[in-house]
């Protein structure tokens, strides 16, 4: 009997497997399609590069990207370079196989995974055509299923040869370009073929009809040869109601779809894996954890969908030159639900950064405290100590995570900022002021 079996070998899947693989567990990868097989989502920014060689998983061989250009806003197109490291334009039939052959898992293509196996009260395995297969874990990778649809979206995608690069962009660049109905998405891949992607919400509209509106699509694309077929697929925003439950694991697009506008889909999906590996080697090893675990997972995939909704919401209000045609109302009215607003003075904020508000005497806010929530330590899920808010009850996390505690337990009676500074020494002063007028900025200190 296997320990878990993934349903579905994509970035999610296999990544997962490769991790539970590297704990020490038995692991079957469940692939109903034949690999290699094709799909969109073919650029991986540099943050995703970083993470896949920190996970030690080869992807050598694609087109590297320094930067990215986009038409959005105005007419003129703004590139931009990546400050540190590089992405990639990848195939993702190439990558995918990959990355799965890099899983050291037992895999089978073909098999369709066709039910759960339940079992008091949780997941024990899955069903194919020959029967029941017991696991003590399902990880479910297999892409969208039954999910909310947040925002309805569709896309039309080709693959273009002969294209050209107007000036203003650079030929890895990934090319964003927003036109009244919509917004394209393009980037060219090793073999020197060119993706490009209508995302639209207007029914009957035609890819041809959308890339002429544009402007350096279009010019990029005169003389080109349309060389496959321009094929539709569903590009909604979709999010499933819960992540985990004992026994299953919804992860990457199983669990939540982002917009495309992000170009973070693969780096999504390998966070996503690292977090599973975590939470099933901790219910598998700490069943006394279990429940910690399943929430920690379910909280995690929750604050992505909803900050990559937030980031995407934020960029659709940067274009502002069509805001009556449906598909910009459409997105400007959306909800900015993660997005929260507060009020501070940005002027004192300035004053105690730089050490001019030494005599200023703050306190902690009311309802501000010191409380444990699950985090990653290692391959396990712990119970550790955050500073935690009425409107940030996830709880302040990062490098000065514990600065930030210290400071917090230090104004359990109201101080001056050169006091706090005082009994914190000999921590360094630019750091710690930084920290403080940080916490008042969100709202954890405020001044008497």
């Amino acid at each position: 009997m296997p320990d878990v079996i993934v349903i579905g070998a994509g970035p999610a899947g296999a990544v997962t497997a490769a991790l539970l693989r590297r704990l020490g567990y038995a692991v079957e990868i469940w692939e109903r399609q034949a690999f290699p097989r094709h799909r969109i989502g073919e650029s991986l920014p540099p943050r995703a590069v970083d993470l896949l060689k920190h996970l030690r998983f080869e992807a050598n061989g694609f087109a590297v990207m320094e930067g990215h250009t986009s038409i959005w806003g105005e007419a003129e197109p703004h590139r931009a370079v990546f400050q540190e490291g590089y992405g990639l334009q990848v195939q993702r039939d190439r990558f995918d196989q990959k990355l799965v052959d890099q899983s050291d898992a037992s895999v089978y293509f073909g098999r369709t995974a066709l039910g759960l196996v339940q079992e008091d009260g949780k997941v024990a395995g899955v069903r194919d055509k020959d029967g029941e297969v017991r696991a003590r874990f399902v990880v479910m990778a297999s892409g969208p299923g039954k999910s909310t649809r947040h925002l309805r979206q569709s896309a039309i995608f080709g693959y273009w040869k002969n294209s050209r690069h107007p000036e203003g962009s650079q030929a890895n660049d990934t090319v964003i370009e927003s036109f009244p109905d919509g917004w394209v998405w393009s980037l060219r891949l090793a073999d020197d073929t060119r993706n490009v992607t209508v995302l639209f919400d207007t029914a009957g509209i035609s890819y041809e009809d959308a890339i002429r509106q544009t402007t350096f699509v279009r010019r990029m694309l005169d003389g080109a040869e349309l060389v496959s077929r321009a094929v539709g697929c569903d590009a909604s925003w979709q999010c499933a109601e819960t992540f985990a439950e004992p026994g299953l694991l919804r992860v990457g697009d199983a669990g939540s779809v982002i917009d495309p506008l992000s170009s973070q889909g693969v780096y999504k999906a390998l966070c996503s894996a690292m977090s599973a590996a975590v939470v099933i080697n901790t219910c598998l090893k700490r069943p006394g954890l279990e429940r910690t675990a399943l929430d920690f997972f379910n909280e995690e995939e929750r604050r992505t969908y909803d900050g990559y909704s937030a980031g995407s919401i934020a960029t659709f209000r940067q274009e502002q030159r069509w805001p009556d045609r449906p598909f910009w109302k459409t997105r400007h009215e959306l909800p900015a639900f993660d997005i929260r607003t507060r009020a501070f003075s940005q002027e004192l904020a300035n004053a105690i950064e730089s050490g001019q508000a030494m005599d200023l005497c703050v306190r902690n806010a009311a309802g501000t405290r010191v409380a444990q929530k699950p985090a990653i330590s290692g391959s396990l899920i712990e119970l550790e100590e955050y500073l935690v808010s009425p409107a940030f009850e996830y709880g302040y996390r990062g490098a000065p995570g514990d600065a930030i505690r210290r400071i917090h337990r230090t104004l359990r009676v109201p101080k001056r900022v050169g006091e706090i500074l005082d009994e914190l020494a000999p921590l360094q002063t630019s750091m710690m002021l930084r920290i403080i007028a940080y916490m008042y900025r969100e709202g954890l200190i405020e001044p008497l």
